[in-house]
């Protein structure tokens, strides 16, 4: 918010040759071909395990399947849904880390599930829900750290937490967020 405040006030910039102030991203746009392949790199350095990266994978993959179907707002072609639903019924009942952690992480990926729905039933509230809504998707996120917490230990969690947050956060700003919700209740109709 205050960066967009700051750009606002000074919108005058070209004309003093200074250049409009913006946030530190470095990331290639988010769910790029780039973009995954900077993720899969970030989750090999953070699990040092390649049975792990690939259950991080499986839920990235289903996440974003999830978020697709429930939001309506992207083409999903049948290759996407037979290479998930392969990855789901025959890769991941094999998968070495999911084998061995599948009762601790079961819990998180429930809270995960749950957390979602919520936030979704949330974007249709109030301005102060869709705040909520857009903390409470981000729960999603934890089942990573716990990963981490799994193989390495809780002092590795600790260490890692804040970089696997900002990770997977810094493509949309809460402002980003708001307004994109803003205008998606603005086609479709009154907020509740």
């Amino acid at each position: 918010m205050i960066i967009k405040e700051l750009n606002e006030r000074y919108a005058d910039t070209e004309s003093r040759n200074v250049a409009p102030i913006k946030p530190a991203n470095t990331q290639p746009e988010f769910d790029t071909d780039e973009w995954l392949v900077l993720r899969d790199a970030k989750f090999m350095e953070w699990f040092k395990d390649e049975s792990a990266v690939q259950f991080a994978q499986i839920v990235s993959q289903s996440t974003e399947l999830f978020d697709d179907i429930l939001d309506r707002d992207v083409d999903i072609g049948q290759d996407h849904i037979f290479n998930l639903m392969h990855s789901l019924w025959i890769t991941l009942p094999d998968n070495k880390f999911w084998v061995a952690y599948r009762l601790f992480l079961t819990p998180v990926l429930l809270m995960s599930l749950n957390a979602w729905l919520v936030a979704n039933k949330l974007e249709d509230g109030s301005s102060n829900d869709r705040v909520y809504a857009y903390t409470t998707r981000n729960l999603t996120l934890q089942v990573f750290p716990m990963m981490v917490y799994a193989l390495h230990g809780e002092k590795r969690m600790r260490e890692l937490s804040m970089e696997i947050h900002q990770f997977f956060t810094e493509h949309e700003t809460l402002d980003e967020y708001l307004d994109k919700t803003d205008t998606i209740y603005a086609k479709h109709g009154e907020m509740k």
